[in-house]
């Protein structure tokens, strides 16, 4: 018998409903953690036996552009440590950070991979100033890469941008905005992180969102391979 775990979250696995009863249940809070933060990454992490979890925190609450990146650690993902920062980037800080463990890199040095938005950039042809996707890596999840990170797509992403690695076709895949006000999840994929296609559209709202409400526009999406499929939401 095969070991795959299947993932109910909907009824793709079932070819037959009868019988079948979808039960809904009330979430209970419970643990430690209650730090105020955005764009959470997390992760199971053997190397050191502990969960972390990476998220991004205001220093000026006045100034929602401009933050860094906290970690937490847990050894059963209920307690949570005091947070420390881990990226703090340049003078515009870091927005929209997604952690990746890389379980398919063979470097350890860049075992964990981070993208977000670096520093503000002015081209004169354009504008207004734009935000370049950028990766760092690590080790650890703690220290960082942080003199120059890569920068892998020259304009604003304005979103969770998430990055993360397809067996199949043996690429890194990061799913992202290609445009700044564009809300759309567009799809860039990469084999070695340093030459990336161009961003391709790969879910939008379908006609019947065709009034122009804001509101039926799509924010971001996280993706990730389990058990043979992936999974987005």
């Amino acid at each position: 018998m095969s070991k795959t775990v299947l993932r109910f979250f909907d009824d793709y696995w079932i070819d037959v409903r009868k019988g079948v009863k979808r039960t809904w249940y009330t979430p209970v809070l419970s643990g430690t953690f209650d730090r105020a933060g955005i764009y959470p990454s997390i992760a199971w992490c053997p190397e050191i036996g502990k969960y972390q979890l990476w998220y991004e925190v205001m220093p000026d609450f006045s100034n929602d552009g401009y933050r860094h990146l906290a970690l937490a650690q847990s050894d059963d993902g209920l307690n949570w440590s005091d947070d420390k920062i881990v990226i703090r980037g340049g003078k515009q800080g870091i927005h929209g950070t997604c952690v990746y463990r890389d379980s398919y890199e063979t470097n350890g040095s860049k075992l964990y991979k981070a993208c977000t938005m670096g520093e503000y950039v002015h081209d004169k042809a354009r504008t207004p100033f734009e935000r370049p996707l950028v990766v760092y890596t690590s080790p650890d999840g703690v220290n960082w890469e942080q003199e120059k990170p890569k920068m892998i797509y020259p304009f604003s992403s304005d979103t969770y941008n998430c990055i993360t690695y397809n067996p199949v076709f043996k690429k890194y895949m990061m799913y992202m905005r290609a445009s700044n006000i564009d809300r759309r999840i567009a799809m860039m994929e990469s084999a070695d992180l340093n030459s990336w296609n161009r961003p391709m559209t790969v879910i939008h709202p379908g006609a019947v969102y065709a009034d122009e409400n804001e509101m039926v526009q799509l924010y971001a999406m996280w993706a990730g391979w389990f058990d043979g499929m992936f999974l987005g939401h």
